[in-house]
């Protein structure tokens, strides 16, 4: 029953309808650390999308504590991750920025760099990436 439903249990609390919700929760009554753990993703679902820029510090506050205060081993590791990596993580969700525009274009470049094979001379590998820029531009 778990194997098939799994999705269910990933899906969004605001994406279920009515069916799904009474599966989600007969699926909960199984055992009580999955109702503690599908709590905590919702919460950390909830944080994700409902947090700006005054409440985000706040929120990963609370999720951190919850973490820490369920005492699941398979959570602990999350909690450390989330404490060792808080000054990276909440600019990330503060700010509407990230690098996927730079990551596209050095992903075209190891790609005609691999395509590219055999070019000898640097600056002829360097003119044709440059020249493939131009032309994503144009498109």
């Amino acid at each position: 029953l778990m194997k098939r439903s799994k999705k269910l249990l990933w899906k969004s609390v605001y994406k279920l309808d009515e069916e799904e919700s009474e599966k989600v929760q007969k699926l909960l009554e199984i055992d009580p650390r999955l109702q503690k753990a599908y709590a905590l993703k919702n919460k950390l679902d909830q944080w994700f999308k409902e947090s700006d820029k005054d409440t985000t510090k706040a929120g990963l506050e609370a999720c951190m504590q919850t973490l820490k205060e369920l005492g699941m081993d398979s959570f602990q590791r999350v909690y450390h991750t989330f404490q060792q990596w808080k000054t990276e993580i909440l600019p990330s969700l503060m700010y509407p920025f990230n690098n996927g525009y730079i990551e596209g274009i050095n992903n075209k470049i190891k790609v005609l760099k691999r395509k590219s094979y055999g070019i000898k001379n640097f600056s002829r590998l360097k003119n044709k990436i440059l020249w493939q820029q131009e032309v994503n531009k144009l498109i």
